[in-house]
């Protein structure tokens, strides 16, 4: 664990449920102040985008604009999760987080570009959902009735749909150059893997050795690099939600927030 960020007695034995995070939260976020003011910054705008969303934009539940709320629903309380998790230093999860935003992006960005071809393909990843799911059940050990089993036959045999590929839907919109960057945090935060599992471990690189178990905030450069991660998605899902629902009314404060993100980005 960090001694500067975790010494305190509350982390040691409640962790990051501790009652008193906040000295954990002060000393992350004073280590980046610029990533922390851009952060709540850029989720007082997509949260205020989001709330004027709720009286403009109505429809069946699969229009472009209506499925672009839900998109920018899904995005808001993603990014607040992702900052609630990362000014605990917890930037594992907020990794996660970013990688559910890069999805959302990808989204949002193929309602832009492609819906024509994309909401099909959301359709039948619906299908292909629930037909696993009965698939499960008749599987498993469990007591269905008559009727449920029925049901679970009638799923099972009718049309199995497909899953999304996000390599496919990272294609359908312009944000295609950002799918390896999704796949990495994939690898070393989303999925049980050998390249996740290393952020717990106190290594020797020059060696090649390991003297110890790592758990607790992250460094200060572990910091950057996840709202890195978390901010570069979300300032897209903006650009696009916007662009989907043909408001040009936030364009110059999405822009200062982008001008802002290339100055820290750039240093």
């Amino acid at each position: 664990m960090s001694t500067k960020a975790t010494g305190h007695t509350g982390f040691r034995i409640h962790g990051f449920l501790t009652g008193d995070i906040q000295e954990t939260i002060d000393q992350v976020a004073g280590e980046n102040p610029e990533w922390f003011s851009l952060l709540r910054d850029i989720n007082q705008l997509l949260q205020k985008i989001v709330i004027s969303g709720f009286e403009k934009h109505h429809g069946k539940t699969m229009d472009v604009k209506v499925l672009t709320m839900f998109s920018a629903i899904r995005s808001l309380s993603n990014f607040q999760s992702a900052v609630m998790n990362l000014e605990r230093g917890m930037v594992v999860e907020a990794r996660i987080m970013a990688r559910c935003l890069y999805e959302n992006s990808f989204c949002i960005g193929a309602l832009v570009d492609n819906p024509d071809k994309f909401i099909p393909l959301l359709k039948h990843d619906n299908i292909a959902a629930k037909r696993g799911q009965a698939v499960a059940l008749k599987e498993g050990s469990y007591s269905l009735t008559a009727d449920v089993e029925a049901a679970m036959d009638e799923r099972i045999s009718g049309n199995k749909g497909q899953y999304l590929k996000w390599k496919d839907i990272a294609d359908m919109s312009s944000l295609s150059n950002n799918y390896l960057m999704y796949k990495h945090l994939s690898d070393d935060a989303m999925h049980y893997s050998a390249s996740s599992l290393k952020r717990y471990i106190v290594s020797d690189k020059e060696n090649n050795t390991w003297s110890g178990y790592r758990f607790g905030p992250g460094t200060k450069d572990e910091v950057f690099s996840a709202a890195n991660f978390c901010t570069q998605p979300t300032l897209a899902i903006m650009v696009g939600f916007l662009e989907a629902t043909e408001d040009t009314s936030y364009d110059g404060e999405v822009s200062l927030l982008l001008d802002r993100f290339t100055s820290i980005t750039s240093k």
